[in-house]
């Protein structure tokens, strides 16, 4: 088998990984699309650097849990979540939002924003907040003016899945530790 991987530090350890040898091809890992900057943060400045526009144009956000993914909806007008499809909260516009990203490998210019008092309001959509329903399977053009990927997971395994949706360069990529509550 020949296989590749964005993230072979965690694959093998001294050439050995699942009891079998692993025998690199390449003596460097192959990066194809950079970022001109990386932001290391807290979750809580996240609002911050998007409402000041520190981070222009569109921007993706993984958070680690769906109830993040609300605080952080909560504090941006133009805001959407998605979660994963199996959960409770899913709704019929995050299913709409996941179909248009699959099929048109861009975010939709509007998404449908739904009020306490159940009325339904259209908004840009600039900000996609997921949770990392959206690490794997599926596809960012340039086209898709996201410049910005946010990674609430900061470890390596979880920024280089997110970050890998988008097949171009990107402006930011923000890293935004979260602190745990004991």
């Amino acid at each position: 088998f020949i296989g590749m991987t964005a993230t072979p530090t965690i694959i093998a350890v001294d050439g050995q990984s699942w009891g079998i040898p692993i025998v690199k091809i390449n003596s460097e890992v192959v990066v194809r699309y950079k970022a001109k900057h990386l932001i290391c943060t807290n979750f809580d400045t996240i609002p911050y650097l998007i409402g000041t526009n520190r981070l222009p144009g569109k921007t993706m956000i993984m958070c680690g849990t769906i109830a993040d993914c609300f605080t952080l909806q909560s504090q941006m007008q133009n805001a959407a979540v998605i979660i994963s499809p199996h959960r409770k909260e899913f709704t019929g516009e995050m299913r709409r939002i996941r179909a248009h990203i699959i099929k048109n490998e861009s975010l939709p210019e509007y998404f449908n924003f739904t009020k306490p008092d159940g009325s339904v309001e259209r908004r840009p959509l600039e900000v996609l907040i997921a949770t990392s329903t959206l690490r794997e399977g599926l596809t960012l053009r340039e086209t898709s003016g996201v410049r910005n990927i946010v990674s609430c997971i900061p470890d390596e395994l979880h920024v280089t899945q997110f970050v890998g949706r988008c097949r171009y360069d990107l402006d930011n990529i923000v890293v935004a530790e979260r602190p745990t509550h004991v």
